[in-house]
């Protein structure tokens, strides 16, 4: 069994997990971050490869912390028409949305690479507070 607890600190919450006995898991400190959202067509390209995956590629290359593509199954945008895998006269035309964590200067930065690439889409961000377990960029524990 695993019990997790919060307690208020000055720059937000600190967490803390217990397993079993008492034996406990290292305090983890909530990280102020931006989250990059890019909804693209699925159909969109950069430079003869789909668009999604030209930005993680660039992610990558620029040591973005990380980067995840979520398929969407349907949606709309100002062109009021439905894109759906579930209506037949939607063609190929299916929503996806690229999301990148990391820090605040590192997404400012990145956001130029993102205007040279999109061509049609819509680009949000927002902050958020992240917990990062496992490995680090430079291989050691979060």
């Amino acid at each position: 069994m695993i019990e997790c607890g919060a307690w208020p600190a000055a720059s937000g919450y600190y967490w803390h997990c217990a397993r079993g006995r008492g034996k406990g898991l290292p305090t983890v400190k909530p990280r102020d971050e931006i989250l990059l959202r890019v909804f693209i067509g699925e159909e969109e390209r950069h430079e003869g490869r789909p668009l999604y995956a030209s930005i993680v590629a660039k992610a990558l290359a620029a040591k973005i912390g990380g980067a995840t593509v979520l398929p969407g199954p349907g949606g709309f945008g100002p062109s009021r028409h439905m894109r759906s895998s579930l209506y037949v006269d939607a063609g190929p035309r299916r929503p996806v949305v690229v999301e990148i964590v990391d820090a605040e200067e590192r997404i400012n930065g990145f956001l130029g690479i993102i205007n040279d690439m999109v061509t049609s889409g819509l680009v949000t961000l927002e902050r958020v507070r992240s917990i990062h377990y496992g490995r680090t960029r430079r291989g050691n524990a979060a």
